[in-house]
């Protein structure tokens, strides 16, 4: 591992892409790092929960104080993209931001940092987002910048891979409290992909579960799945961690 190049914890402006006059995909991140210590860069994509929280909303900055404890503990540069959500802005324009900034990362982060690309990952709408970035370059192989650049790992924490629903999701139990219920998920969902049908949200390219990933042993990185018992995403995580691992993850 490298040693990191020297920057401060703050927000930095590169290659500015500008929507609505606010900066988003590689051009808007903020990086944290340990003090002193050996980091490999990491890019942890802000899921702010959900497709869809409002511009204002302070529940997109959620995602900072654990990126600077997790560059505290581990020692990694962590850095956290801002990609354009919806309804403002629906599918494909998230996805395709977190394309751009991977690819950005992946050319430039050696030199700007110090060290590569090495993880990916995010939590709930960021695990989809997450694992959409990391097998597009392998389905488009033609496209790809940097063909011997291999992910180290993703991150992947109580991720929502099926939007057609899955039945852990449907069997809510009632009596339990929920951070969210199946109403408010399909209103996210619906948000993201207006006007779609039940089959166009089965095309790989929204739905990560429908990816030949057989189609890519020997590419996968590994992945961490994780999802807590009583969570509604739960069968997501067991469905996508089974076929991660049948498709040589």
């Amino acid at each position: 591992m490298l040693n990191p190049l020297q920057i401060p914890p703050d927000h930095l402006l590169l290659t500015p892409k500008k929507l609505r006059g606010t900066c988003v995909g590689v051009a808007r991140y903020r990086n944290m790092r340990a003090r002193g210590g050996i980091a490999v860069p990491a890019a942890v994509l802000d899921s702010a929960e959900s497709f869809s929280i409002p511009s204002q909303d302070p529940r997109r900055n959620i995602a900072y104080p654990v990126l600077q404890q997790i560059a505290n503990a581990v020692g990694v540069l962590c850095i956290s993209i801002g990609y354009r959500l919806a309804p403002e802005d629906p599918f494909p324009a998230g996805p395709e931001d977190c394309y751009d900034a991977a690819t950005w990362l992946v050319k430039h982060a050696k030199k700007k940092f110090g060290a590569p690309l090495s993880f990916i990952g995010g939590e709930s709408a960021g695990a989809h987002l997450s694992v959409l970035t990391a097998v597009h370059p392998l389905q488009h192989q033609n496209t790809r910048s940097s063909p011997d650049f291999h992910l180290r790992g993703l991150l992947l924490h109580y991720g929502i891979y099926d939007l057609t629903l899955t039945p852990s999701v449907y069997n809510l139990h009632k009596s339990h409290p929920q951070a969210l219920d199946r109403q408010e998920m399909l209103r996210y969902i619906h948000a993201f992909l207006p006007g779609k049908s039940m089959q166009d949200l089965k095309h790989p390219s929204i739905y990560p579960l429908y990816a030949d990933l057989v189609g890519l042993k020997k590419q996968l990185p590994a992945a961490l799945f994780t999802c807590g018992t009583a969570d509604p995403l739960v069968d997501d995580t067991v469905f996508m961690g089974a076929k991660w691992l049948a498709g040589g993850g």
